[in-house]
């Protein structure tokens, strides 16, 4: 919120700006004026190089009497306040960009809007004369606003109704002495010179007590660049507080290099810019933009050319017509000084060609480590210390997605595993900031900036090809991230993504190895597993099962309980994976036991294990299946055959009368195993004449032909019913044959199992 007052705020300041900037222009191109003047005519700007010798500052004279001058040169003039403006606004911007707002932030924020202020109104001061008790007030004002920055330099407080009690004064001595006369306005001018004296001698007074009996705690922990900044602050309100007084007791000639006092506040924010780049005084959570500072540099040099040549020289120079020299001043000036900015990029240069020679030299033994998924950890943790050791980060961390790279990449303290469907990866897609690459920082004001913070994280660049990213903590030396070490990062990140993907292809290769053989040991334990056929005078079972790939997750078994006593199970696991194999053949297991037992009734089997799979199993695999009990009755009773059955989400299973020549369902469905808790309950159907009993997996029937249109149930029973009086074998074959031709292509069949089991019961 605060970011968003300080922005409006911005904004409003540099419309403020160039509206009292077109204000000046209107003036002068009405009036032509050789001065710019206080409301009483007090000389303040000269806009000539020099007027004549025997004009001073606070000296009343009739301005109708100077002579006049092209009003085009006005903003050579003005360029110390205009400097000034623009450098608070550039450093405004800066922190507003790039810093955590913290008290130290806050209080350069404060000093710097009451300051800009002050001199927009200064324009306005010396033309239309509209607002100068504005001026006048936070002229005033900027005391106290100066105070509470220099005391949070040097991390020290005053009450806040102290600084409340000021702003009254000040409003109070405004209004009370406002001037209404040439003699009021100097003696207000007085005042203010006063008051910044007043406020230097406090700011000195405590700064010599500080060095006495130093604090703690310093926001600046540098001691010679805290230094700096204290005499830095003190000369910013010293020399503006003599250049409301001296002119009043000592002659100084107008002129325009005269005017370079007004320029002295612009060094303020340039020298806080600078030493805040290298010495944390500033807390900087996005990274900073070189660009920005290098257009911050050729904007003080320029004005700094104005002020060395451009005062004397551009304006006697533009007068005869020599631009050309003035050009060329301009591109001398500026090649002078970027020398230093040269020397300054070969030293930058020489870096990044050291960073790029150690990281060829690192890629090449990350490279080799990634050769085998083996060391592959090891790869990644050496990666993980080039990006420290190059970026000066204090941790670098690998945050991934929990199932890119299986179980070869374990987590540790510097590698973390991110749910595959966190919202934190739809920042991948997107571009941040004006970088054109994938960073985000803790000055985002989402999701991200919570997730950085949880890791303690300054910056999250993504990986373009992968869901992967790095964090980076604060830099070592408190110095930002320039995009000079992003673009380095990033040249890293492009060079190592496609090791990654090769490994990742390599890991694949090797996983989809391991899971054939894998599938190819289970499918040979599941035919070890399959249960001879049982044949004898009263019942014939006949089980087949074609798999859709190697391994089953079709269950069919056939138990013998006791004399007359029979189990058929048939059901069906979710997914086609080795892990539906698995969860068959622990349910395998389960039944195998409890059957052997020989104590036990269906309800009680189908609560077991439904009650195991909801505590094991995860709320995506379930199991469908039909257990049927056979009581076969001793010869002679009235009721031959009973079947007691409970089907949990299985198809019903068809029962065949083969002397009614009728096709009949066993119906009745319960709940599918493994979702929740349910208690189960069993049903039972009597015959009192052979039949034939046939249970199928739902890959019989729900499949479909080349126009999208599934088989379906009742269709299947047809095939059933015409083929009935044949043999097991021969039903089989009739069922398979026209399920291949119905669907086409084979290769599409899901786990097929059918049970054929035929009952005689007037056999002996």
């Amino acid at each position: 919120m605060k970011k968003i007052i300080y922005t409006i705020i911005f904004v409003l300041i540099w419309i403020f700006f160039f509206y009292e900037i077109h204000s000046v222009y209107s003036y002068l191109e009405a009036n032509s004026s050789a001065v710019l003047t206080t409301p009483y005519n007090n000389l303040i700007i000269s806009l000539r190089p020099e007027l004549f010798k025997d004009f001073f500052y606070y000296r009343l004279y009739e301005i109708n009497k100077i002579s006049h001058v092209e009003f085009s040169n006005w903003i050579f003039a003005l360029s110390p306040i205009i400097a000034a403006v623009i450098f608070y606004q550039l450093s405004f911007l800066f922190i507003l960009l790039f810093a955590r707002i913290r008290e130290m932030e806050n209080s350069f924020i404060l000093f710097a809007i009451v300051i800009t202020v002050q001199y927009n109104l200064f324009f306005d001061y010396i033309t239309f004369h509209h607002g100068e008790i504005y001026y006048y007030f936070f002229t005033l004002l900027s005391n106290a606003a100066f105070i509470y920055m220099f005391f949070t330099l040097i991390n020290r407080k005053l009450p806040y109704y102290i600084y409340f009690l000021s702003v009254i004064l000040f409003g109070v001595i405004t209004i009370h002495m406002y001037p209404a006369s040439a003699y009021d306005e100097i003696v207000f001018l007085k005042i203010l010179g006063t008051s910044h004296l007043i406020t230097f001698i406090l700011a000195l007074g405590i700064s010599i007590y500080d060095v006495i009996k130093p604090g703690f705690n310093y926001k600046i922990e540098n001691k010679r660049v805290r230094i700096i900044l204290i005499i830095t602050s003190l000369a910013m309100i010293f020399i503006p507080g003599i250049s409301y007084l001296i002119p009043i007791y000592y002659n100084i000639n107008v002129s325009v290099f005269s005017n370079l006092i007004f320029y002295i506040p612009a060094l303020f924010p340039m020298i806080l810019m600078i030493f805040s780049l290298h010495n944390n005084y500033i807390f900087f959570n996005r990274p900073v933009r070189t660009l920005f500072l290098r257009l911050v540099y050729f904007i003080f040099f320029i004005f700094l050319y104005a002020l060395i040549v451009g005062f004397e020289g551009l304006l006697v120079l533009s007068q005869h017509g020599n631009l050309w020299i003035h050009i060329a001043s301009v591109f001398i000036f500026i090649i002078i000084f970027d020398a230093l900015r040269l020397l300054s990029e070969i030293t930058i240069n020489y870096y990044i060609n050291y960073r790029k020679y150690v990281f060829d030299e690192h890629i090449t033994d990350i490279f080799q480590f990634m050769q085998t998924p083996f060391q592959f950890e090891d790869g990644i943790e050496r990666f993980l210390r080039m990006i420290e050791t190059g970026s000066g980060a204090g941790k670098v961390t690998l945050i991934l997605s929990s199932d890119l790279f299986g179980g070869w990449l374990r987590e540790k303290f510097n590698i973390r595993f991110v749910n595959e469907e966190d919202p934190i990866w739809e920042f991948s897609r997107k571009r941040f900031n004006f970088f054109k690459m994938n960073v985000i920082s803790q000055g985002s004001n989402n999701i991200s900036a919570v997730f950085l913070k949880k890791y303690s994280a300054n910056l999250m660049i993504f990986f373009s090809r992968f869901k992967v990213a790095l964090l980076l903590n604060e830099k070592v030396d408190g110095s930002p991230y320039l995009s000079e070490d992003l673009n380095y990062i990033k040249d890293l990140i492009r060079q190592t993504e496609p090791i990654l993907e090769n490994y990742k292809l390599l890991i694949d290769n090797i996983e989809t190895k391991k899971f054939e053989r894998e599938l190819e040991n289970v499918s040979q334990v599941q035919k070890k597993l399959k249960q001879p056929e049982i044949k004898n005078d009263k019942i014939n079972v006949h089980m087949y099962n074609q798999p859709s790939k190697f391994v089953t997750g079709d269950y069919m078994e056939v138990f013998y309980l006791s004399k007359n006593r029979y189990l058929l199970l048939l059901g069906d696991v979710s997914g086609h994976s080795l892990a539906s194999a698995y969860f068959m053949g622990m349910v395998r297991s389960m039944i195998d036991g409890l059957a052997k037992s020989n104590k036990f009734s269906l309800s009680e089997v189908l609560d077991s294990i439904n009650s195991t799979l909801c505590d094991k199993q995860s709320a995506s695999s379930f199991m469908t299946l039909c257990a049927i009990e056979i009581i076969l009755a001793p010869k002679n009773k009235t009721i031959p055959v009973t079947l007691n059955y409970i089907n949990a989400g299985q198809h019903s299973p068809a029962v065949y009368l083969k002397k009614s020549k009728k096709l009949i369902k066993l119906e009745d469905h319960q709940r599918v195993l493994g979702v929740i808790n349910t208690k189960y309950e069993e049903k039972n159907k009597s015959f009192t004449e052979d039949i034939r009993l046939i249970l199928t997996s739902d890959g019989a029937f729900e499949i479909f032909n080349t126009r999208g249109e599934i088989l379906g149930e009742e269709r299947f029973l047809e095939w059933i019913n015409s083929g009935a009086d044949q043999s097991p074998e021969n039903l089989k074959d009739l069922i398979m044959k026209n399920i291949e031709s119905y669907a086409d292509d084979k290769t599409s069949l899901d786990d097929i199992s059918i049970l054929i089991v035929d009952i005689n019961l007037h056999r002996d």
